[in-house]
């Protein structure tokens, strides 16, 4: 049954009815209306309350595309690719409207990861010598080295030790010249010069029977010495990744860290500062990190 009477003949609701009920009272007061009430609902009344609001609603449906914003113009199949945060999925005409300084439609149009990512490019172009003594500094190669090498906090400075992939031994017989090739090492953070000018610049050590040609057929390379065998190619700090990637494009070109630095050292029978002289505070500052970094290494295995 659906009412039931009490004692003092008022109808109760009760099942669906009063399920019923209590979804319209949680409904707005405007939608609402008794049916004993004599109130009704006056539309042109309403319409004439709302005028301004119903024009602005309407002037907003009815504009054509080009005041919307720059990522509305493009079709709702394609604006998932506006979330990817990268410019060269999208559109040119959208594309050219987001990146020229005309469009100014509203303030922080880049997304906050895409202003992160633009400062640390920045950053990293310009080389980042940290300023703070507790803080590691990085080279200005310091991406592409972390995509594809190990790196260690070394000398006050993020630097890679050994490549991802197997090719020490190939590497090691092009640094004695068994086989031709270039194989090149990035020693910006060791500065020689007492210029202004060597803080903008990167400095490329290259060791192979190839290093003199491939450093002299390189547009980026702004200066070269020759030392001790070496060849030494400076190049600005933001040609620094162009010239590692001319060097892997070029005939047996290889990049080699700190790992494969050593192993030719010794093979070479030559003394590194500040790693074989334990006598010194920093030579011993070197064996103890390498010690400590070994023994982490043996735990996790």
């Amino acid at each position: 049954m659906e009412t039931s009477s009490s004692g003092d003949g008022k109808k109760e609701l009760t099942g669906r009815a009063r399920r019923k009920m209590s979804k319209m009272l949680k409904q707005p007061a405007s939608i609402i209306v008794e049916e004993d009430s004599d109130a009704r609902l006056n539309v042109s009344e309403l319409v004439e309350k709302r005028r301004s609001e119903l024009e602005a609603m309407l002037n907003i449906i009815h504009d054509p595309p080009s005041t919307r914003s720059a990522l509305q113009r493009i079709s709702r199949c394609k604006r998932r690719r506006a979330s990817a945060h990268n410019l060269k999925r999208l559109p040119k005409s959208v594309r050219t409207l987001i990146v020229t300084n005309e469009y100014t439609e509203r303030a922080g149009l880049k997304s906050y990861k895409r202003r992160k990512l633009a400062k640390r490019e920045l950053l990293f172009k310009e080389g980042n010598q940290s300023e703070n003594v507790n803080t590691p500094s990085r080279l200005a190669t310091h991406v592409w080295f972390a995509k594809r090498f190990h790196m260690i906090v070394k000398f006050g400075w993020h630097l890679p030790l050994c490549p991802t992939e197997k090719k020490l031994k190939h590497c090691m017989k092009i640094c004695a010249g068994k086989v031709p090739g270039t194989v090149g090492f990035d020693f910006s953070f060791i500065k020689k010069r007492d210029d202004e000018q060597e803080k903008n610049l990167s400095r490329m050590i290259l060791i192979g029977t190839l290093a003199e040609e491939m450093c002299a057929n390189s547009k980026v390379v702004v200066d070269q010495e020759l030392q001790a065998g070496y060849v030494i190619a400076y190049m600005e700090n933001e040609n620094a990744t162009k010239f590692i990637t001319e060097l892997i494009m070029s005939k047996n070109g290889h990049v080699g860290g700190l790992e494969l630095w050593q192993l030719h050292r010794c093979a070479r029978g030559s003394l590194t500062f500040p790693d074989d002289f334990p006598d010194c505070e920093e030579g011993r500052k070197v064996i103890k990190a390498e010690l400590g970094r070994i023994d982490t290494q043996y735990r996790r295995k």
